[in-house]
């Protein structure tokens, strides 16, 4: 997985015990994946790093790792993917098929203007999660309704066919030492 240093102490036991239950308990009913939702700085990329080191740990499975906003403005644009290497939509597209572990989308955005083929790569993503029931795990901090407007109908649908929703709640962590 293509942690960053700023998450590199991200692991499942760092976690309170309520919030494993709770993800645990949001993972239910079929679902093969988990959304968390809520404001900036609350943690969310944190717990998501948490949990898929703890998939890799305990599935022994790989995680693929995107960032929504830079990754994908990366891969449109034609720059370098954070991942460490050159890509256009076609090789994105490869390596994401032939793998056949988890997956983490960071920081969907309803704000960012995606390009049609930012949408085609996310709603790809997500879809090959929903029909190969794979693990999926997306960070965000708009609603339900903000993403259903910015992606359509089709790409919550499937999003929410393979994924549990759990807002997480509190301060902003990274302004804490600003106040």
């Amino acid at each position: 997985m293509n942690m960053p240093p700023r998450y590199q102490d991200a692991k499942w036991e760092n976690l309170s015990e309520p919030l494993r239950k709770t993800i645990i308990e949001t993972k239910k009913d079929g679902l093969v994946g988990i959304m968390f939702t809520g404001n900036p700085g609350v943690g969310k990329t944190y717990t998501a790093y948490a949990l898929c080191s703890r998939i890799e740990e305990k599935l022994n499975i790989g995680v693929f790792c995107v960032n929504a906003t830079s990754d994908l403005l990366a891969l449109a644009s034609g720059a370098t993917f954070r991942g460490g290497y050159d890509t256009d939509e076609r090789d994105f597209y490869e390596r994401f098929e032939a793998h056949r572990g988890a997956f983490f989308v960071d920081d969907l955005s309803a704000d960012l203007e995606c390009t049609e083929v930012e949408k085609r790569i996310l709603y790809g993503l997500v879809n090959k999660c929903y029909e190969n029931e794979q693990y999926l795990v997306v960070t965000t901090n708009n609603t339900i309704e903000e993403l259903r407007q910015s992606f359509g109908n089709k790409f919550i649908s499937r999003l929410l066919g393979c994924c549990g929703v759990l807002e997480l709640q509190g301060d902003d962590n990274r302004l804490k030492n600003h106040e």
